[in-house]
């Protein structure tokens, strides 16, 4: 699921930064072990399971992200489990007060006044794990389409685990191909045009007692293609005879880029029922990009079926090397993308999870939570409010 909004629109995507940079299926069957034997270790999970989430992302640049999913995961007998996805998320930023249009409608613009839009994103994922004894292969494959964008990914990955199970050992490797167009295309203009991302993870995880266990790992991706979005645009301020114009330019980046993720999880759950989780990240690659990201998780036992986490993290990121709050000439590359700006981030949050067990029904769930999203040096402040609820059979 989005949290925050796509990476077409606007650029928030940094708020899970951190999410971006590693598979899809890794960090969901780590999600899925985690609850089932640390926050409710004396419950067995269900072979079976379908989830239905809804997310909400409204920020104070007006705009608002919708995004319903439903998710299910099924196990055909104790080697082979199938899981499935589908969401349909829905953009709309609203004009700002007095602005008519700016460039289009769609446009993001660097120096100048950005317009509303509108979208609809359909995204339906797959995937299938086949475990041998101490070895397990996944396959998955993903595919999203919007009106001016098309995105599809497979990955193939391989988990041994080793040490009376109390090390796994995980390599995944990723292939995503969009294809970007341009609705509003001149004609010597060429569209689409296409991006490939080749991202291969490593990940270790360590079991250090009954009750703590720390995962590491290193992400290496490579992008080539076309990088740029058209919608977004610079403009560049000349003065002639006294008058300044601003002439409109298309953001350019380069065609290649190297990224270089490492992280490192470790949870503890305690007797006082409290679990905590500590998670570190570190990103660099070669357009000068540098960040960091710290966030700590405490996850309490209310009842024997309430359970409230709270998280705080704080991420922060140096400015690509050709990033300019405002371009005074034209240079070979140009951008639009505040996600490659320097700023620090903040988001806390806060969810409650409830089983139905009370009810009869062994390992249901349903969980509300809210994040609160703040930038320091630019005034982007986001909601965040998300709701699950579990069917196990």
């Amino acid at each position: 699921m989005v949290v925050a909004v796509h990476d077409r629109y606007y650029g928030r995507r940094h708020v899970v930064a951190q999410r971006e940079q590693n598979p899809f299926w890794w960090w969901v069957s780590l999600c899925v072990w985690v609850v089932s034997h640390l926050l409710w270790p004396a419950s067995p999970r269900a072979a079976n399971e379908v989830v239905v989430h809804m997310g909400y992302y409204e920020d104070n640049e007006r705009l608002a992200v919708l995004t319903p999913s439903i998710r299910a995961e099924v196990d055909l007998h104790e080697r082979t489990t199938l899981r499935a996805q589908y969401t349909y998320e829905t953009f709309d930023r609203e004009p700002p007060e007095g602005v008519l249009d700016a460039i289009t409608g769609a446009t993001s613009v660097s120096g100048g006044v950005s317009g509303g839009a509108e979208d609809t994103r359909h995204a339906v994922s797959a995937g299938a794990t086949q475990r041998f004894g101490l070895t397990a292969l996944t396959a998955g494959y993903y595919f999203a389409r919007e009106n001016d964008f098309l995105s599809y990914a497979f990955l193939v990955g391989v988990t041994q685990e080793l040490f009376l199970r109390n090390l796994e050992l995980s390599a995944v490797y990723r292939y995503t191909d969009d294809d970007i167009d341009n609705l509003t295309a001149r004609p010597d203009e060429v569209f689409p045009r296409s991006k490939a991302t080749h991202t291969f993870t490593v990940t270790a995880t360590q079991l250090l007692s009954p009750k703590m266990w720390i995962l590491g790992g290193y992400s290496y991706g490579y992008v080539s293609g076309y990088q740029s979005l058209p919608q977004r645009k610079v403009l560049i301020p000349f003065t002639i005879g006294g008058v300044t114009i601003s002439e409109v330019f298309d953001e350019t980046h380069p065609d290649e880029r190297d990224r270089h993720t490492i992280f490192l999880r470790s949870k503890r759950y305690f007797l006082s029922r409290t679990v905590a989780d500590l998670n570190l990240f570190g990103y660099f690659d070669d357009w000068g990009v540098k960040a960091f990201a710290t966030e700590l998780r405490l996850s309490q036992y209310l009842t024997d079926d309430l359970v409230l986490r709270m998280r705080y993290r704080f991420y922060t990121q140096t400015a690509a090397d050709f990033y300019e709050e405002v371009y005074t000439q034209p240079q070979e590359y140009l951008t639009a993308d505040d996600r490659l700006r320097a700023f620090d981030a903040h988001t806390a949050g806060i969810k409650l999870t409830y089983s139905l067990r009370a009810l009869g029904l062994e390992d249901w769930w349903i969980s509300f939570d809210y994040d609160r999203y703040q930038e320091t040096n630019d005034g982007l402040a986001a909601h965040i409010l998300q709701g699950s609820f579990r069917i196990a059979f």
